[in-house]
C-alpha cells in the first residue's frame, strides 16, 4: 500500500516537472483591420468633393460619397445655382451672365448617383449612374410695359458616366468624368404688366427633351 502510494507521488511529480519544462507557445491573434473585416480595399469609407467644371454651368455643388462595399459607392449632392450659363447660349435666351439686365436670383440643385469601381476602391476608372436636378431663377425687365418677369429653368437629367479617380497620401481626392445624358428643360415664366391702372398677372410653361453630353472635374477629401 505505501509502495503504491509512493509510485503514484513519484508519477505526480514527474508528470509536473516535465510540464514545467515544456516549451510554452503563445498564440497572438492579430489586430483586425476595421475596414479590412468589413471587406474594404482602402484607407477611407467617405469622400467630400467639389464640382468644379459645374461652376460653368452657374451650379456650386458639394458631393458626399459613402463606400457600401470594396466596389459599390452611393453618392449625394446638394447646391447652389445663379445664371444657367450653357443654356443661355444653347437656347438663345436670356439666362445667362451675358445678359447684363437680369437679376438672378439663387436656385439649387440635387444628385443622387451610384458608382462602381472595378479594380479599387476610390481609385481608376469608375462608371456611375445618377439623376442630376437644376433650377434656375432670374427677374427680368420687359420692353412692352410688363413691369418684372419671373423667369423659372429645370432640369432633369439621368447620367450615364464613365469617371477616374484618384487620391494622394493625404486623402486629396481628384475625379474627372464624362458622360451621356438625356435631359428634361422646363421653363415656367410668370408676366405682371398693366391694364386699365391694375396689374395682371399671366403665365405659361413648356418642356422638351432632349440629348445631352457633359464633363465633370471634381476635387475633395477623403475620411
Amino acid at each position: 500500500m505505501v509502495r503504491s502510494i509512493s509510485c503514484l507521488l513519484f508519477v505526480c511529480w514527474f508528470c509536473c516537472v516535465h510540464a514545467q519544462d515544456e516549451p510554452k507557445i503563445i498564440v497572438f491573434k492579430p489586430e483586425s483591420n476595421d475596414q479590412s473585416a468589413r471587406g474594404f480595399n482602402s484607407d477611407f469609407q467617405n469622400v467630400v468633393r467639389l464640382g468644379l467644371f459645374e461652376m460653368i454651368y452657374g451650379d456650386v455643388s458639394l458631393y458626399y460619397e459613402r463606400a457600401l462595399n470594396k466596389q459599390f459607392t452611393a453618392e449625394i449632392g446638394l447646391g447652389l445655382t445663379f445664371r444657367d450659363n450653357f443654356g443661355g447660349l444653347i437656347f438663345d435666351d436670356d439666362g445667362s451672365f451675358f445678359t447684363e439686365t437680369i437679376d438672378a436670383r439663387i436656385g439649387n440643385s440635387f444628385s443622387l448617383g451610384f458608382r462602381v469601381y472595378p479594380e479599387y476602391l476610390f481609385e481608376d476608372w469608375y462608371f456611375s449612374v445618377e439623376l442630376k436636378y437644376r433650377q434656375y431663377k432670374w427677374f427680368q425687365p420687359n420692353l412692352e410695359g410688363i413691369t418684372t418677369e419671373l423667369d423659372r429653368r429645370s432640369y432633369f437629367m439621368p447620367r450615364f458616366n464613365l469617371g477616374w479617380a484618384a487620391y494622394s497620401d493625404n486623402n486629396v481626392c481628384f475625379d474627372i468624368f464624362m458622360g451621356v445624358s438625356s435631359a428634361r428643360l422646363t421653363r415656367y415664366e410668370l408676366y405682371a404688366y398693366e391694364h386699365q391702372g391694375q396689374t395682371v398677372l399671366e403665365s405659361y410653361d413648356w418642356s422638351i427633351i432632349y440629348p445631352r453630353m457633359h464633363i465633370g472635374m471634381r476635387i475633395g477629401f477623403g475620411f
